[in-house]
């Protein structure tokens, strides 16, 4: 468990990733004929808003001191 709210903002350069990795991916200049399709594209940006909701969520909690 992190010792404070700047080491659980450690969750969200990670989370700037994946958001990144998802548009790469999307992109058909990056990725030519092997773009993702929208289906896989809709679940990589579900997974990046799960993780950012729970990011977000431990540091309110950290800063409320219930975490």
């Amino acid at each position: 468990m992190p010792d404070d709210v700047g080491d659980l903002l450690d969750v969200y350069p990670g989370l700037a990733g994946l958001v990144l990795l998802v548009r790469l991916a999307r992109d058909s200049q990056v990725m030519g004929p092997q773009a993702i399709s929208r289906k896989l594209a809709i679940a990589g940006w579900a997974v990046a808003v799960i993780v950012g909701g729970f990011g977000l969520l431990a540091v309110i909690g950290a800063a409320e001191g219930t975490f």
